[in-house]
């Protein structure tokens, strides 16, 4: 698919951003299929439904004044901390080195990974990206601590990533697990993102 082709629709045309679908290698005992494009015929062990969704740049919150951004050599550690904790139920971690490869990503942007502080301790905090090549900005981490969620800060958090990528981005595009528990469609479509594109995941 080429650049042009991706932007004509980014979130019917590609379950993933353009600049991942240029280095992904997909395994083979997956397949990824359009919503429009799947037929339930039995052959799959596990199918998971993805949502992606775009936001057009059109109408965005001004930042908020109570986040910061991420200092990676002072950070590491809480950040670490606070994903790890902020996902306890659905057992996603990640380390020092899954850190660095996001940071090793050509896409990297250390003003896109923000961070909210409450008596000293990070208790939210978030990570986009920007591809220069197709103007895209990408939410890819959006989390907040067990005891602070459904208190505004997930929807804050967005909504300055969004902010902050008004400045660069043609377009913002997010994707998650439909089945979610913390249902992360409804937090984005309440920061202006829109689409009703699935994608389904399909191990073999």
């Amino acid at each position: 698919m080429t650049k042009e082709e991706y932007l004509v629709n980014p979130c019917a045309n590609l379950s993933i951003p353009y600049w991942k679908h240029l280095l992904f290698k997909q395994p083979q005992n997956i397949d990824i299929c359009h919503e429009s494009d799947y037929t339930e015929d039995g052959l799959y062990n596990h199918v998971e439904k993805y949502f992606r969704i775009i936001h057009y740049l059109e109408k965005y919150i001004i930042c908020h004044q109570y986040i910061s951004s991420i200092n990676i050599a002072q950070d590491m550690k809480d950040l670490i901390l606070q994903i790890n904790h902020s996902y306890i139920n659905e057992r996603i971690t990640v380390s020092k080195d899954d850190i660095q490869g996001w940071i090793n990503h050509p896409t990297y942007d250390s003003s896109l990974w923000i961070k909210v502080v409450v008596d000293g301790r990070i208790i939210a905090s978030g990570i986009a990206e920007f591809d220069i090549n197709t103007k895209e900005g990408v939410i890819e981490w959006v989390q907040v601590l067990p005891e602070y969620q459904h208190q505004g800060y997930g929807k804050m958090v967005v909504q300055e990533l969004v902010y902050r990528l008004s400045k660069k981005a043609d377009f913002v595009t997010v994707s998650g697990r439909l089945n979610n528990n913390t249902n992360p469609k409804r937090l984005y479509e309440s920061c202006g993102f829109e689409g009703s594109d699935i994608w389904y995941v399909c191990y073999k």
